[in-house]
């Protein structure tokens, strides 16, 4: 939200104050001026856990935390849904992987065609957006 990340930028004391318990930070890329402050708090409280940033611009996230929060977080990457997310089943355990077959799994609901066409991307399903322009803008 643009007043929330006005606010973040112009007070990011005040902004990062307000959470007294973990908070997520999405698109956090887009305030790096934040992450210095978070390196002071989370140093503060001496807590792991108290902010989880998330960002669709990876590469700014990374260069800046490797500057301000070096020792201080875990960076992981998210996969696209598996077929087994997208047809609401359980995924078969990697250790079974290629050594099994599953019985009785329901196909999935869409065809190796569409589902080709749509894609993996969880927005995509989450708000039923079409693949054609969201994959167009990304």
């Amino acid at each position: 939200m643009p007043d929330q990340r006005s606010f973040a930028l112009e007070d990011p004391r005040g902004f990062l104050s307000q959470f007294d318990r973990p908070a997520i930070l999405d698109e956090a890329q887009r305030a790096p001026e934040l992450f210095s402050y978070v390196q002071s708090l989370v140093d503060e409280r001496n807590q792991a856990g108290q902010f989880i940033l998330t960002g669709s611009q990876n590469f700014l996230l990374l260069q800046t935390i490797s500057q301000s929060l070096a020792g201080r977080c875990a960076v992981l990457h998210l996969l696209p849904f598996s077929l087994a997310e997208l047809s609401h089943r359980r995924a078969l355990p990697l250790d079974r992987l290629g050594s099994e077959l599953r019985r009785g799994v329901p196909m999935p609901r869409h065809g190796l065609e569409a589902v080709l066409f749509t894609g993996f991307y969880p927005r995509i399903h989450d708000k039923g957006l079409s693949p054609r322009d969201w994959l167009g803008s990304s």
